[in-house]
């Protein structure tokens, strides 16, 4: 098993990749934003511990799974703004990142939990969440 990469290792494999999405502007405008980062990645940490949980049960419409979701989707929110061209940027760089054969093994997210958490984000949208 690889271990998960440190804060500044993140930083060194998420940065180049962000320079190649968001304008100078753009970054400085998210970076701008004023949020506990200890809180929220450990908001992140559980939340994909929990999909990855549910995962397991392979539904995701299950109770686990949709909860999950809300919670996903309640972070990607609270980062984007709301913005789906925000969020657009964000799944493709995550979606580089884990094409990276050097970075994926230590990044905390896999293709198949975020394929697992589309599809119960897909289930929350079918109901009218």
């Amino acid at each position: 098993m690889t271990r998960e990469a440190t804060p500044d290792e993140m930083k060194a494999i998420f940065d180049p990749i962000s320079e190649k999405y968001f304008s100078a502007n753009e970054r400085a405008a998210l970076s701008a934003k004023k949020f506990d980062q200890a809180d929220i990645s450990r908001q992140w940490e559980q939340v994909i511990a929990d999909a990855k949980a549910a995962m397991t049960k392979g539904d995701p419409a299950s109770p686990e799974a949709l909860d999950a979701a809300r919670r996903w989707r309640a972070l990607v929110e609270q980062f984007t703004g709301g913005d789906p061209a925000v969020a657009g940027k964000v799944r493709a760089i995550w979606g580089e990142a884990m094409a990276n054969p050097k970075a994926a093994p230590t990044l905390p997210l896999t293709p198949e939990v975020f394929a697992f958490m589309s599809q119960a984000i897909a289930k929350l949208k079918e109901s009218g969440e």
